[in-house]
């Protein structure tokens, strides 16, 4: 890990950590619709202009130059990716701040930030910590990026933090927010799956393309976002997707046990006046955690 790395490791460390202690504030601000909903305008625009509007730009070579797919097959599945938002975190990167501008509640902001946190997370800690080279000033990628990749940290960077924002900031986990943690992915998955079989689309599609896993064109320049974790299991596509994908979801519900055994009812528990009651999660051991800060959540 170099100068890059070590930079962006404490950037997004230190950031997560600042947003977990805003937990202990008692400042309303936290729990204002017009925090987060300017927080998610300023987001959505950054994205808008220095990633999406730029694909659309790209897609124009596809229209415009017969048999383009035969010619560029990487390039013809990477253009339709980008405008079309196959890949995971560029669709959370505009739903989470579509969420929070038009949910109030943030229910559904809640159930789109486990998947921005994961994805955030995975893309920051998993592959760019590990970046050895840039053809641009360091500001200029944190902020910017360099083409094709534009706003790589920056869009990563932001998921993690407005994610982290919203989860720490809201309430527990009920049975309904975590039906639609399931509805969420289910429908991400079917649209991402129309897409791909409807226009030929090989890879940058979440994982859900063989293309994603191990180049189709042994001859051609490719490149596989998931090659890294193909190579630990070697599984065959599609077994190495059903592999990955309960992996995530591990973790995904890791986050909610986590979220839901420090909370009750938005509210961290005082040490000094109550604990939390875990029979909800020991139905037949009723034990009983000290948890610290916060307000009382005990029943009394």
């Amino acid at each position: 890990m170099n100068y890059i790395g070590i930079t962006i490791l404490i950037i997004t460390l230190v950031s997560m950590v600042l947003v977990c202690l805003t937990k202990l504030s008692k400042s309303k601000l936290f729990k204002s619709y017009w925090f987060y909903a300017i927080i998610a305008i300023f987001t959505l625009t950054y994205f808008l202009i220095l990633r999406w509007w730029d694909s659309f730009d790209r897609l124009k070579e596809i229209i415009d130059i017969p048999n383009y797919k035969i010619l560029n097959p990487y390039n013809y599945s990477f253009k339709w990716s980008k405008v079309l938002l196959l890949d995971l975190c560029p669709f959370v990167s505009v739903a989470l701040p579509l969420s929070l501008i038009f949910d109030p509640t943030r229910n559904s902001s809640k159930v789109i930030s486990l998947f921005a946190l994961l994805g955030g997370l995975f893309t920051i800690f998993g592959s760019m910590i590990f970046i050895n080279e840039i053809h641009v000033s360091l500001l200029t990628f944190l902020f910017i990026g360099e083409s094709p990749n534009t706003i790589m940290f920056g869009s990563h960077y932001l998921m993690v933090v407005l994610s982290l924002f919203v989860l720490v900031h809201s309430k527990k986990f009920t049975v309904n927010s975590m039906l639609g943690v399931v509805l969420f992915a289910f429908f991400f998955i079917l649209y991402v799956l129309i897409m791909t079989r409807t226009l030929g689309i090989e890879c940058n599609a979440t994982g859900l393309v063989g293309g994603d896993w191990t180049t189709p064109y042994p001859n051609v320049s490719w490149y596989c976002e998931y090659g890294a974790l193909y190579k630990i299991t070697k599984f065959p596509f599609p077994l190495n997707v059903l592999f990955w994908y309960s992996i995530s979801a591990t973790i995904i519900y890791l986050f909610i046990f986590i979220k839901n055994f420090f909370e009750y009812d938005g509210e961290l528990c005082d040490v000094k006046d109550c604990t939390i009651n875990l029979r909800m999660i020991f139905r037949y051991f009723p034990v009983r955690y000290k948890i610290f800060y916060g307000k009382c959540c005990s029943n009394k």
